[in-house]
């Protein structure tokens, strides 16, 4: 995990606005903005058990070589960090984007128990790779 200058920072989060409509607010699937990527979300429960992160990080290393960003945003300094993606995380009470250098692809983690993830190329392999997909498509948590 390697911190990261204020400029690259701020690089990330114009195009992080620019392309996916994020600020440091709530997000997909919270606020529904008006965004040209396909966007899809899942309760986080059913996603980590019937698919699994380790799938996850798999597929994002198809697609993605080298390092990866995360932005925790729900704490005061805004940490963001270059990791390498086997350092990955489930959920540790932050609200969480992971994401690549030039933002083509997007995972956000929510403490509202959801997973949103876009970018129509890891969508279509995470459909390709995970037969239940759509059982659990655009649902909230149930309880």
């Amino acid at each position: 995990m390697q911190t990261i200058d204020k400029e690259n920072i701020e690089r990330l989060k114009k195009v992080l606005n620019e392309k996916w409509n994020i600020t440091a607010d709530h997000w997909f699937p919270i606020d529904e903005y008006d965004i040209n990527e396909e966007v899809v979300y899942f309760p986080q429960s059913y996603f980590f058990k019937d698919f699994g992160l380790e799938k996850l990080k798999t597929l994002i290393s198809e697609i993605n070589e080298g390092a990866i960003y995360q932005w925790n945003w729900e704490v005061i300094n805004e940490e963001f960090y270059k990791i390498q993606i086997y350092e990955m995380v489930e959920f540790n009470n932050l609200e969480k984007f992971y994401f690549d250098e030039n933002c083509n692809w997007i995972v956000y983690i929510s403490h509202e128990n959801t997973i949103a993830i876009g970018g129509q190329y890891l969508i279509e392999k995470l459909t390709q790779n995970w037969g239940n997909w759509f059982k659990y498509l655009n649902k909230w948590e149930e309880n």
